[in-house]
């Protein structure tokens, strides 16, 4: 089983996994998600000959496309808007929200060649709303960068207009906490910084605001790091551990980058116990198949009973150890 990610590094867009054929190469099966991960697939062996389990992490199965997902260690981005001429590869600014087409889930898969065509549904980690407030020590803050950057603003009344066939687009920035049901648009900024009108107009009504602001972005799943299987309480059954990271981009109400919130916890899973209180996803529609559903002729077949893994000093795979299976590079 392999992962491809599409996109240009350090930005993806899309994700798809794939078993091959171990001979030919030729693909057997996959899986394309919304969402990027980055976590090896681990394969666990079973005591059927030929037949081998996968185990892997997707995002944003289900839903519409999710974000842009960058990178660790790629380098911070700011947001431009395109101006007449440009290619239209740069990224567009967004007000924070948390609209359901926002909040991504993401999903941990057990599949061999019997559940093909319904992935077996381990572990679901969903998005959380996030609430933070946007103080006007944040405003002046980001004031002062800009100004160190771009340099003091035109004066307000004396400063030539600049004509709006120069830009492309406006960002319309809709803020449910800032003022109810006002709309504020600002103009697009250029390569070179903010244009002079977009300052001018943007100081207008950010000195207008009434401080803080309430604001609401998705915390959401950001896989980094592939689990392990191993016998941690000592039973004799596999458990599977992993580490839970969840991100938040907060935004200001124009939708700028101010920082980032992490969480971190690391939490264990029993296979067997999970398989047997597991979902189904079925590949033709997507849709998830729950276990308190009506699909009985589905859920007659009992995973946990389907799987008889190896005792874990035979298990080759149960955690990324490197090309040698040494963790060596």
């Amino acid at each position: 089983m392999v992962r491809i990610n599409k996109g240009t590094w350090p930005k993806y867009n899309s994700s798809t996994m794939m078993i091959l054929d171990g001979r030919t190469g030729h693909e057997l099966w996959s899986l394309p998600t919304r969402g990027t991960t980055f976590s090896s697939p681990l394969t666990l062996r079973t005591a059927d000959p030929g037949r081998d389990a996968f185990l892997f992490w997707v995002l944003g199965r289900q839903g519409p496309a999710t974000e842009v997902v960058q990178h660790p260690g790629g380098a911070g981005s700011h947001v431009r808007r395109r101006r007449h001429g440009d290619d239209g590869g740069d990224e567009e600014s967004h007000a924070p929200s948390c609209d359901a087409a926002n909040m991504p889930s993401q999903e941990l898969f057990l599949v061999d060649r019997d559940f093909a065509r319904t992935p077996i549904r381990l572990v679901e980690l969903k998005s959380i709303p996030y609430y933070y407030n946007y103080t006007e020590e944040d405003y002046r803050r980001k004031k002062q960068q800009e100004e160190e950057r771009f340099g003091p603003p035109p004066d307000f009344e004396d400063a030539p207009t600049e004509h709006e066939d120069d830009l492309t687009e406006e960002l319309i920035a809709v803020t449910d906490a800032a003022v109810a049901g006002r709309r504020t648009a600002s103009p697009a900024n250029t390569q070179d910084g903010p244009a002079d009108s977009s300052r001018r107009e943007r100081r207008g009504w950010e000195d207008d605001r009434k401080f803080p602001v309430l604001l609401c972005t998705p915390m959401s799943p950001n896989d980094r790091t592939t689990g392990a299987v191993g016998d941690v309480d000592g039973d004799g059954t596999l458990d599977y551990v992993y580490i839970e990271g969840s991100i938040a981009f907060l935004k200001d109400p124009g939708g700028s980058h101010m920082r980032m919130e992490y969480r971190l916890s690391i939490n264990k899973i029993n296979l067997n116990v999970s398989l047997s209180e597991a979902d189904y996803v079925n590949m033709q529609t997507g849709q998830t198949i729950y276990r308190n559903g009506t699909h009985v002729d589905l859920l007659s077949r009992n995973p946990a009973g389907h799987f008889r893994f190896l005792p874990l000093h035979q298990q080759r795979w149960a955690g990324y150890m490197g090309q040698r299976g040494d963790s060596k590079v």
